[in-house]
């Protein structure tokens, strides 16, 4: 069975967009080949769980940003702040999902 989290990796391939346009906040798309590691790893059950574990802080903090992003636009009126909000919404939650599974996979690894 194929580990489905490497797929992430493709993503990384946007960043290509940061050197074609010059945009330079597209670079950080290439971050995203780091997925492409887990071609190698086999997806048992603690993997599973440990994906589970990350991507459930990441998400609801993804959630509480957007939140807190779309109250702000809707009192200021101010668009910017919705695009930088939703990037900024995006940007933590897979950070923090990457940090989180890091930590896992370092425990597994230490036998904690």
């Amino acid at each position: 069975m194929k580990n489905k989290l490497a797929y992430f990796g493709l993503i990384g391939f946007l960043g290509i967009l940061g050197i074609v346009t010059d945009n330079k906040y597209s670079l950080a798309f290439f971050a995203f080949f780091v997925f492409f590691r887990y071609l190698a790893v086999k997806p048992d059950e603690l993997f599973k769980l440990n994906v589970q574990r990350a991507a459930t802080p990441a998400f609801f903090t993804g959630v509480a940003v957007q939140t807190i992003t779309l109250a702000v636009t809707a009192f200021t009126k101010n668009s910017a702040q919705l695009v930088a909000g939703l990037s900024l919404s995006f940007s933590i939650s897979i950070f923090l999902f990457i940090i989180i599974l890091v930590i896992f996979e370092y425990q597994e690894a230490r036998g904690i």
